[in-house]
């Protein structure tokens, strides 16, 4: 019997879609449905309206992938900067090592220069036009904007906390690890 994702099915369970997780699954068992399919169904389930279509999840996707070599250098190269000794950092050691004998210019050209360009024209090209044909994608940007607009310096001091947050946990572990 096929196993459908742990985690989307952990996601379902949680928000409360337990009736859509036995339909899923029981789809997913036939054996016509594929782990993929099986996500898709899961985040437009966890997304307010439940519609995700086939075309806006391969792009979410292709821009996920094309943006993740540059993710996961650029994370190295952070976590080695820091230094240490614990297994973070001798695999960010380990990744930032490899990277520079085989990566050439041009190779370095496509990963942080042509491909972040083709996530930025792609998804600026999917904004546009769903912003153009869909008047519910519009109205919901527009009352983002303006919660975001009249709760600003709450919005600031959430982000300035999460970064704080996110500074002493990398203090923390830098100096566990050490």
């Amino acid at each position: 019997m096929r196993t459908p994702p742990r985690l989307a099915t952990t996601l379902l369970e949680r928000f409360g879609f337990a009736a859509l997780l036995g339909d899923l699954v029981e789809e997913y068992q036939r054996g016509n449905r594929s782990p993929w399919w099986f996500w898709r169904q899961t985040l437009a389930a966890l997304r307010e309206g439940g519609e995700m279509n086939k075309r806006l999840s391969m792009i979410l996707l292709a821009e996920w992938l094309l943006i993740a070599p540059a993710i996961v250098f650029l994370g190295s190269a952070a976590v080695r900067s820091m230094g240490g000794r614990g297994v973070g950092f001798r695999v960010a050691q380990s990744i930032v090592a490899w990277t520079a004998p085989h990566v050439s210019r041009a190779d370095a050209a496509m990963v942080f220069l042509a491909m972040p360009l083709a996530v930025l024209i792609l998804g600026s090209v999917t904004w546009m036009q769903r912003w153009r044909r869909n008047e519910a994608f519009r109205a919901d940007v527009l009352t983002a904007l303006g919660v975001l607009r009249r709760n600003l310096a709450m919005g600031l001091l959430t982000a300035a906390t999460c970064i704080g947050g996110g500074i002493l946990g990398a203090v923390v572990v830098h100096m566990i690890t050490d």
